[in-house]
């Protein structure tokens, strides 16, 4: 029962995140509408990815078990920066 619920729990902003890409994609290929903002498309994709990216990142820090607070720098590039936190 465990592993079902943290295989939901990963599945389910995955498969949102998806509904919403499958949402825009469909934007570019309706006929008759006027031309999408691609700017606007890009810039929901690029935020929608760096949101998965985050989550994904705190799945892995809960799972190996470190709770402690990350910063920007160890999120952006894999490692903490020296001195007290």
């Amino acid at each position: 029962m465990g592993m079902e619920v943290r295989r939901r729990s990963l599945e389910e902003p995955y498969a949102a995140w998806r509904s919403e890409v499958d949402r825009l994609l469909d934007l570019l290929d309706k006929p008759g509408t006027p031309r999408p903002d691609f700017g606007a498309i890009r810039k929901a994709i690029r935020d929608m990815d760096l949101a998965m990216r985050d989550y994904m990142w705190s799945v892995r820090r809960v799972r190996a078990g470190d709770l402690l607070h990350t910063t920007p720098g160890e999120r952006d590039h894999g490692f903490r920066p020296a001195g007290p936190r």
